[in-house]
């Protein structure tokens, strides 16, 4: 049964053919990379940074904020909350958004809801009052934000860079969530005992302002060229890509796995404000 056909063209091997381009090099003047993606780059980071102190704030400092708002434990808990809670709600909403009106119109206005959040904090004043509302109010929308800053990554990174540094560009912005957390357990004890809580919270939303304002200046939806041929890509529709990621196995025991380390991650951070 055995079938020998010879041919006289030269073999190619697999490493050989795993060499060659994609694309005619020809077609790669289509394709162009700009120094402005690491401005981006650096004000997503910036907003994830701000993002997550503003989140941590009063679990990092629970003794000062009973101490001056009457928060309880069980307040401050409820504050941190907020992130899962919104995330649940709206996860699947802003990833539609994301898919159908792309990065700036996601991130621009995400900076300045953050900067809102941040600022209406400093209107409460000190004592157990009724202005805690706006704590409240805050850190819903600061949970709102948290939503952006953990689904655009990867887009940014696909969008703006060329394959060799999207990992890179993908491992910044996730990095710069974590800093965030460490940033608030380090300075923001230290700022408020060597200067006051409010000062701290002022501190805050003139960082998350700043954030704002630079994404304001410089946020492009997407460069004028883009830097691969699968940048330029056409997406798969919201809806069928989720019904395709709903029917993956291996994506779901990975969605699980992620889903339980993180939810362990997110107990160890809280554990020193629950009830």
């Amino acid at each position: 049964y055995g079938l020998t056909i010879c041919s006289m063209e030269p073999q190619i091997t697999a490493k050989e053919l795993e060499a060659e381009p994609l694309l005619p090099k020809s077609s790669n003047e289509a394709f162009k990379v700009y120094p402005g993606r690491f401005y981006v780059l650096a004000v997503l980071a910036l907003l994830a940074i701000q993002q997550n102190v503003a989140w941590m704030t009063f679990g990092t400092i629970p003794d000062e904020s009973y101490e001056h708002f009457g928060l309880s434990d069980n307040v401050i808990t409820l504050l941190a909350a907020y992130g899962s809670i919104v995330f649940i709600l709206l996860i699947f909403p802003s990833m539609w958004f994301l898919d159908r009106y792309g990065l700036k119109l996601t991130v621009v206005p995400s900076a300045w809801v953050l900067a809102i959040g941040s600022t209406i904090r400093c209107f409460v004043p000190d004592g157990h009052s009724w202005w805690i509302i706006l704590f409240h109010i805050g850190h819903i929308m600061i949970a709102f934000v948290g939503i952006a800053i953990q689904m655009t990554p990867p887009r940014l990174s696909s969008v703006w860079f060329p394959p060799k540094q999207r990992a890179f560009a993908t491992a910044v912005t996730t990095l710069a969530e974590s800093m965030g957390i460490t940033i608030a357990f380090l300075a923001l004890p230290y700022i408020t005992k060597k200067y006051s809580i409010h000062t701290m919270l002022y501190i805050q939303a003139e960082m998350s302002i700043c954030v704002a304002v630079l994404a304001t200046i410089y946020f492009p939806p997407k460069p004028s060229t883009p830097p691969s041929p699968t940048a330029d890509q056409e997406r798969v529709p919201f809806l069928k890509s989720m019904k395709l990621l709903l029917t993956n196995v291996p994506f779901l025991f990975l969605a699980i796995s992620g889903g339980i380390s993180t939810g362990s991650n997110m107990y160890l951070i809280m554990e020193p404000v629950l009830p």
